[in-house]
């Protein structure tokens, strides 16, 4: 089956031009004594309704809310990136917003391109192709994760084959580059995807 890049769909932007991102504002606006900053990353917004609800670490009501966060970090990132692994269309989103050019024409194509661009996740549910950083390696988002304390949920089984592409080790990073060998587990998955642990 012959099957031909179609251009990605701009992201809709709010009046405030900010990515109108609607699991994540429902998900602040249920706690009424916390007013939500949609130009702030919704990392910094959760660490925030945090202190304004003095919970601590261990608190049972921060554990539920930090649980309900990271799945609605999940959604909205398969709502804007789709999670069918074998959808070509969801790949040409991401090389399209990842800046693949031109974009691959198969689906081996695409996700080897998407495996090869490192990106803050969190980065990429909030911003646009014009203001998401990419990195040269895994050494350098690590970096930047860890300095802006974005960090994206943490993996689990219920991931989409299109955001396990992008998941990298963020505290343990390796010291390739971009353009290096594309590593031996995407090449012989079968669904061209890396194994994480």
């Amino acid at each position: 089956m012959n099957v031909v890049a179609q251009p990605a769909q701009p992201v809709a932007l709010g009046d405030d031009g900010v990515k109108s991102l609607k699991k994540i504002k429902i998900f602040f606006a249920q706690y009424s004594e916390f007013r939500y900053r949609p130009g702030n990353s919704s990392v910094t917004e959760f660490n925030r309704l945090c202190k304004e609800y003095h919970w601590k670490k261990d608190d049972e009501e921060k554990l539920a809310a930090r649980y309900e966060f990271n799945l609605v970090m999940k959604q909205e990132f398969d709502t804007l990136y789709g999670s069918d692994e074998k959808d070509i269309n969801n790949w040409y989103k991401l090389c399209h917003v990842l800046r693949i050019d031109p974009v691959p024409k198969t689906l081996g194509e695409c996700r080897a391109g998407v495996f090869r661009k490192h990106v803050n996740l969190v980065d990429l549910v909030e911003g646009t192709r014009e203001n998401i950083q990419i990195f040269g390696s895994e050494k350098e988002l690590s970096e930047y994760t860890r300095t802006t304390g974005k960090f994206f949920p943490k993996e689990n089984a219920a991931d989409g084959g299109v955001l396990r592409a992008l998941r990298r080790h963020i505290l343990a990073p390796q010291d390739s580059h971009s353009t290096g060998r594309i590593s031996r587990s995407i090449k012989n998955d079968r669904v061209g995807l890396p194994h994480w642990r």
